[in-house]
């Protein structure tokens, strides 16, 4: 139960979810809004409608776990974070910011868009980089109109000059501060982490980070933590890492299903490369939605060199198996044209 001001009315009011083990239906002031299956694919309602502004506010989700998804622990409930977000009827929508590094410290940016009102809305979009100490480091703007409950993409080319690589041993990073402005203000901002590095798996040199080979020494980890099980506090995903990397662990792959976010933050902070996985290997539109939920979220974080769409799955070995990795990858290099895409086989399974 939650309060929501009456100035928050004309405002896009939505309710974000990291993650909910599993088959959650929710229910908001009574009206069922929908429900996800995965209990680690994140997802999220909109609620504008249905909210009530100067009043309380009812939230219900039902789980029911007792059908699993994975073969180890998972445990049950809402289990990740829960996030209330408020925006103008314009702005930059969930995960509406693709920053990539290009050669010679280009930084290619995508930034997406939303009117969602009855009204065409002319607007400017600025793109601002800062660097690792957060000093600006290029800036591009671009002005653009979306008609009623539109959608537009606009590019952003910038230089960063002396741009300061992630790494393992030094992982500068940097953010993208994005600015909506429209009838003579600011009405929406976002802001982006992201890295520049370069990556290459080569046939005879290996794997390559910016242009230096680097042997990839890596663990395999369930997200359930000893003594804590599946709902760990955001300062345990950093300790993970920590004790890994004085294992002198570098690669981490998020074994068998995307991961919480702060998890991959903290991977982006400390330097470890993750290679990042799905949990339902299928071209089903379940298992496709769950896969671009993943990477569009994701696909930010200079940490992740590698995406992996499933394990040694009982499907691999089949005609049919193979059509659906082909759709699968397709959607995932359509989405991130800048990392390869990866599935460990096993053909002795039927």
């Amino acid at each position: 139960v939650f309060d929501l001001p009456k100035g928050d009315d004309g405002k896009r009011i939505s309710l974000e979810f990291d993650g909910v083990f599993r088959q959650a239906m929710v229910v908001f002031n009574g009206h069922y809004l929908g429900e996800n299956m995965s209990g680690y694919a994140p997802f999220r309602f909109d609620v504008t409608d249905f909210a009530v502004y100067g009043g309380k506010n009812v939230l219900l989700v039902r789980v029911d776990a007792t059908m699993d998804e994975g073969w180890f622990y998972e445990g049950a409930g809402i289990y990740r974070h829960v996030w209330l977000v408020k925006t103008n009827p314009l702005h930059v929508p969930q995960w509406g910011v693709f920053a990539r590094a290009e050669a010679h410290g280009g930084v290619a940016i995508t930034t997406e868009i939303v009117n969602h009102s009855d009204m065409e809305r002319n607007c400017r979009v600025t793109s601002r980089i800062l660097d690792p100490e957060g000093k600006e480091a290029g800036i591009a703007d671009a002005a653009i109109t979306i008609g009623a409950w539109g959608r537009r993409e606009v590019e952003h080319q910038i230089v960063v000059k002396s741009p300061a690589s992630w790494s393992i041993d030094s992982p500068s990073l940097y953010r993208v501060l994005t600015s909506v402005e429209s009838g003579g203000g600011v009405v929406d901002q976002y802001e982006t982490t992201f890295g520049i590095r370069t990556i290459e798996f080569h046939a005879e040199k290996g794997f390559l980070l910016n242009g230096a080979i680097l042997k990839i020494k890596g663990t395999c980890n369930h997200q359930d933590h000893a003594g804590v099980g599946a709902a760990l506090p955001d300062r345990l995903h950093a300790y993970r890492i920590e004790r890994l990397k004085e294992m002198r662990s570098n690669a981490y792959r998020t074994s068998h299903n995307p991961p919480a976010p702060e998890l991959l933050d903290a991977c982006d902070r400390l330097g470890m490369l993750v290679m990042d996985e799905t949990r339902m290997m299928s071209a089903s539109p379940e298992g496709l939605n769950e896969l671009e939920r993943m990477v569009r979220r994701d696909r930010n974080h200079p940490s992740i060199v590698i995406w992996s769409l499933g394990n040694e799955e009982p499907e691999q070995g089949k005609d049919r198996g193979a059509r659906e990795v082909a759709t699968m990858k397709r959607l995932v290099h359509r989405l991130d044209p800048t990392r390869p895409v990866t599935l460990p086989m096993n053909y002795g399974w039927g």
